[in-house]
């Protein structure tokens, strides 16, 4: 009996998707990470970027946008693509406050240098850093 023509385009359909068949490579295993940028007295940092430096994998990118209230959301660039998370292991922690009339504007002293994101953790985070400059 010859294949169906459905079975046809679904085997077509999974092998462009599946990475071994374009030649993309999977990429890492992430896991969903997210928390808050506050001062060391609880005010939110209002705007700005955090990233997180992976100490088995410096090479990563990862990276979230700091909105209003201080919190943010992790994604790991790999080439054109964006995973949720962070790898797991520890993560060396940068954070660039926005600039503007209404934000920071200075740099900061992170206050929590490193961050362990756990495989199938929790991974909610709070990063307390202060303001330095004038």
């Amino acid at each position: 009996m010859p294949p169906r023509p459905t079975l046809l385009a679904l085997a077509a359909v999974l092998a462009i998707a599946h990475p071994a068949c374009t030649g993309r490579k999977p990429g890492p295993t992430t896991y969903p990470v997210k928390g808050r940028v506050v001062f060391a007295d609880g005010r939110p940092l209002p705007g700005g970027l955090v990233q997180f430096r992976s100490e088995t994998d410096p090479s990563l990118t990862t990276v979230g946008e700091i909105g209003p209230e201080g919190r943010f959301t992790l994604i790991t660039l790999v080439g054109d693509r964006k995973l949720p998370g962070a790898v797991a292991g520890r993560h060396e922690v940068a954070v660039v406050p926005a600039a503007g009339k209404e934000k920071v504007g200075r740099s900061v002293t992170v206050l929590t240098p490193t961050v362990t994101v756990e495989a199938g953790g929790k991974n909610e985070v709070e990063i307390r850093v202060e303001a330095r400059g004038g």
